[in-house]
């Protein structure tokens, strides 16, 4: 289940606000493996290149197949 605190994660990336997701990953809260994919896609379909940059520094695996984690 996704928590308040994810969703605003996402939402963070979504509109690109770099500062919030920067500090929003380091919550203890913010499941950031759960969630990758759809930070992921929601920064990049906005064009969120700088919050792209920084998942991608955080280790976000471009790799996975989410579509077998559903």
């Amino acid at each position: 289940m996704t928590t308040k605190e994810e969703l605003d994660l996402i939402a963070a990336c979504a509109s690109g606000d770099l500062k919030r997701v920067r500090e929003s990953l380091h919550l203890p809260s913010a499941n950031f493996d759960a969630n990758q994919s759809a930070m992921l896609v929601e920064a990049v379909k906005a064009g969120h290149l700088n919050v792209v940059e920084l998942l991608l520094e955080r280790s976000l695996d471009i790799n996975v197949d989410y579509a077998d984690t559903k």
